[in-house]
């Protein structure tokens, strides 16, 4: 199917390739075509149709432009531009601010974003966005950067480092945590880190982090190393997933915690 446009839709599409407009709302169309609610749904419709426009969701476009051809074509799929329709408090984190931190290469097909509520995840052009909610008091450590010409708010170098030790599901696995972790030391603010620690509040968290600086060698400040001790409690606690790893291994008795992962998968860095 050829994409044509009528004089209306060809204003439209000319007014927001002119003004590098990538994405557009009902109120957008009535405000460049001076129309109606109802004729903007209809025009939208159309251009969706004709492969124009691609849907993000009801009511939030994402334009396909002329230079993408005539023919029925895709969209550019920058993963960043669905913080377009994120009219909330967010953040980038896990798999995708471990790209963004160098601390992984593979662009992930699930990018993760952490929310104040609960979200059901948006599947779009093969990438699924899933939502992560967070608790008010835990909802920090973010910072705004520019990528592919979009400003995002995107998970520090330290709270991607604890969001991936804390959530090791989200980025692939504890042997995948534990990489972000050698990789990111180094570069790690170590007064963040702890006051990062005490603002979420997780003893399991501490411990787990302990356990990997201590698996890797990893030297870190006095402060730091004193803090983590404090969290060990009384009951064990197991490295990772005992559905995936099952709940037997090496106990560590600085951490209280149980080893139940071969250290061959810590080790593959």
């Amino acid at each position: 199917m050829v994409r044509s446009l009528s004089p209306q839709e060809a204003k439209l599409v000319l007014k927001l390739e002119w003004d590098r407009q990538k994405y557009l709302t009902h109120k957008d169309i009535m405000a460049i075509l001076k129309c109606n609610y109802g004729s903007a749904r209809k025009i939208a419709h159309r251009l969706v149709s004709k492969r124009w426009l691609e849907r993000i969701i009801a009511g939030k476009f994402l334009l396909i432009p002329a230079e993408r051809g005539v023919e029925k074509v895709a969209p550019d799929m920058n993963p960043y531009f669905i913080v377009k329709v994120l009219n909330e408090p967010y953040y980038f984190s896990y798999r995708i601010a471990c790209l963004h931190h160098g601390l992984t290469t593979q662009m992930p097909r699930t990018v993760h974003i952490a929310l104040l509520r609960q979200r059901p995840p948006i599947e779009l052009k093969n990438v699924e966005f899933h939502f992560v909610k967070l608790l008010k008091d835990k909802f920090f450590g973010w910072e705004k950067t520019k990528i592919f010409n979009e400003e995002v708010n995107m998970a520090d170098l330290e709270r991607t480092v604890l969001d991936a030790v804390d959530r090791e599901e989200l980025v692939g696995g504890i042997e995948e945590a534990a990489r972000v972790v050698w990789r990111s030391y180094g570069r790690l603010n170590w007064v963040k880190v702890k006051e990062y620690l005490l603002r979420i509040k997780s003893n399991s968290l501490s411990r787990r982090l302990g356990f990997l600086f201590d698996f890797f060698a990893l030297k870190i400040t006095k402060n730091l190393e004193n803090f983590l001790s404090k969290q060990v409690g009384r009951n064990k606690i197991l490295l990772s997933s005992p559905r995936r790893w099952g709940k037997e291994g090496e106990l560590n008795a600085k951490w209280n915690l149980i080893v139940n992962v071969p250290a061959e998968e810590l080790r593959a860095c």
